[in-house]
């Protein structure tokens, strides 16, 4: 592989045309590259485009042998989770990530990933690979996992940038029967396991919900950044809780607290009959986050 046009933020080449010169002004260095014959590319967010990133790390393309190479196909299974359905487009934004390897004619299985190792950076990789800009892990329900059926194919998997494609040098993963032989039972996933995503285009909030229990209290908690700067979930309008026992929208008595979240004495659910109870956090008719608790989870 090599790199055939390059400049620096400070030039420009009068053969690129303007969306080139634009994403290469905003970046320190900026290389187009191309494969040897016989080998095929492993494109990065900006097609054939290489780049120096300000931190002094940089993203590129790589190549591979036309024989060996292949392709990673997601989708995204959100069973019932009707929620992570856009209404306007019928496009499903977040669910239980699905991938297939396509080499040459050959369509591999779909596969689940485990999320040991996962992480955000990640979860944006997957996204991007489906369209959108940006994405996060979240928590698997028992709706969500509704209808799907398939083994785990990869586990570990985790990307040190927030700008990159599945497929990139910055990611790494390990199929899932390596990790069975290598580690045993210690790398062994369950349906919890499954790597879910929530997928969006607007990177304004960052927003983490986990269910708490104590022998006192049930807690909603809520931590929101907004640009990477902390803040509590109350300084927003139109931010709403909705509680659901067993998928059944609940009305609970609870207390906000700018510290804890969301709280619920614990003596008002030990008069309630439920499995699973479920913690959605809304901003006007958006759900930001969630975070489902089951009880065969706790024991």
């Amino acid at each position: 592989m090599k790199a055939v046009v390059s400049t620096q933020s400070t030039g420009g080449d009068e053969a690129m045309d303007e969306d080139e010169k634009k994403f290469l002004g905003m970046m320190p260095v900026g290389a187009r590259y191309v494969c040897d014959e016989d080998y095929m590319m492993h494109q990065t967010t900006k097609e054939e485009w290489g780049w120096c990133r300000k931190d002094g790390s940089f993203s590129i393309p790589h190549c591979e042998h036309k024989d060996d190479y292949y392709k990673l196909e997601f989708r995204l299974h959100h069973g019932r989770e009707k929620k992570l359905v856009d209404k306007q487009s019928g496009k499903t934004f977040g669910g239980l990530v699905q991938v297939r390897e396509i080499k040459g004619d050959h369509m591999g299985e779909w596969q689940y990933g485990c999320n040991d190792g996962f992480n955000d950076n990640a979860a944006g990789a997957i996204c991007r690979s489906l369209g959108f800009k940006h994405g996060a892990g979240m928590p698997v329900t028992k709706k969500m996992q509704s209808g799907s059926s398939g083994q785990f194919g990869w586990t570990h998997f985790h990307c040190k940038q927030d700008d990159t494609l599945p497929v990139s040098l910055d990611c790494e993963g390990t199929r899932y029967q390596d990790a069975m032989e290598e580690y045993g039972m210690k790398a062994k996933c369950f349906d919890f396991d499954k790597i879910a995503v929530k997928c969006f285009n607007h990177k304004v909030l960052t927003v983490e919900v986990e269910l708490i229990m104590t022998t006192r209290s049930l807690t909603c908690a809520v931590k929101v950044a907004k640009k990477g700067m902390a803040m509590h979930v109350g300084q927003f309008e139109n931010v709403s809780v909705v509680w659901k026992l067993d998928d059944e929208e609940t009305e609970l008595n609870h207390k906000y607290n700018k510290r804890k979240g969301y709280t619920v004495r614990a003596r008002e659910l030990n008069k309630m009959n439920f499995e699973c109870i479920t913690c959605e956090v809304y901003m006007g008719d958006t759900m930001l986050a969630m975070d489902e608790m089951c009880k065969d989870q706790e024991d």
